[in-house]
């Protein structure tokens, strides 16, 4: 059976807290209670892009009940809800369920909880979501379970599980006024799509053979308008690279460049969770690349493609 969540569009970290079962004799419910972000932090929930600071997002929450000592997965979940909106630097802000849920009132059954965020459609722990454009910033908690007595400390913890990709163009003293930046393109990407909610991966689709478009590139954007370089498009989110170097496209009103390198320096591959910032430095004949890392983590990488 399949079911769909309709809520806005995943840095956050979930701290589980429950009451204190204080009469453990009783047949009282015990709900269950998360938390997370900062207080005071703000409950618009931002639409596509990466989750930073203080953006919010809404997760989805699903628990699998059961006393044979695991969950199976890759059955229907028990129940399904989402979260009131979380700080991206989630750190003791309380959250609600919607729908309210309750541990069981038998002890010998526990709740396996997983968490992800964008919400999209589960069946049968497969999730499955909307993305076109790179612009989804899959994050997903891993297992996290408890019971009636067993209900305190429990820690959901989100993860970025894509690699940050942000553009920066910079006009050489070489090249020519008014050349305008067409598109830039990320050879051999794929985006994600889905979560495999038994194995705790995401599910990626290929950008196709022509590559993932830089989306949000303004029309007719002339390359060197702010000397000390110009943010172009909207940041994707894209499945690792194996490796330490990725290949572009990237077209001007001049020239094609094919197969434009980038190399990073700290990293034998391109890390989930990282924010990888390429500047683009266009000469008349070449262009110069330089690969740094930013507010997810840090580092630093370059390279030159002639």
């Amino acid at each position: 059976m399949k079911k769909i969540l309709f809520v806005l569009l995943p840095v956050a970290a979930l701290f589980s807290c429950t009451e204190r079962v204080t009469d453990a004799d009783n047949d009282s419910p015990v709900q269950i209670r998360l938390g997370a972000g900062m207080p005071g932090s703000g409950v618009e929930v931002k639409g596509d892009g990466p989750i930073e600071g203080d953006d919010t997002f809404i997760a989805a929450v699903a628990g699998w009940v059961s006393n044979s000592g695991a969950a199976s997965y890759r059955s229907e979940e028990d129940w399904l809800s989402v979260t009131s909106a979380i700080s991206g630097n989630a750190s003791g802000q309380a959250v609600q369920l919607t729908p309210l849920r309750y541990y069981e009132p038998d002890n010998d059954y526990r709740t396996y909880m997983k968490a992800w965020y964008p919400e999209g459609r589960l069946d049968e722990g497969i999730v499955e979501f909307a993305n076109y454009d790179g612009s989804v910033d899959a994050m997903l908690a891993g297992e996290i379970s408890g019971s009636k007595m067993d209900n305190e400390n429990k820690v959901l913890v989100f993860n970025h599980m894509t690699t940050q990709l942000k553009f920066v163009v910079v006009k050489d003293e070489s090249l020519a006024d008014g050349t305008v930046l067409e598109y830039i393109r990320i050879k051999d990407a794929a985006i994600p799509t889905g979560f495999d909610l038994y194995s705790d991966k995401v599910i990626y689709t290929s950008a196709g053979e022509n590559g993932l478009s830089v989306p949000g590139i303004a029309e007719n954007l002339v390359i060197g308008t702010d000397p000390e370089g110009d943010i172009v498009g909207d940041p994707v989110m894209i499945e690792p690279f194996k490796g330490n170097t990725m290949s572009l496209d990237v077209r001007t009103s001049a020239t094609l460049y094919e197969d434009v390198q980038v190399i990073i320096d700290e990293d034998s591959d391109f890390q989930p969770g990282k924010a990888y910032t390429i500047t683009l430095t266009f000469t008349q004949e070449s262009i110069s690349l330089k690969a740094s890392v930013t507010e997810w983590t840090t580092g630093t990488g370059s390279g030159i493609v002639e």
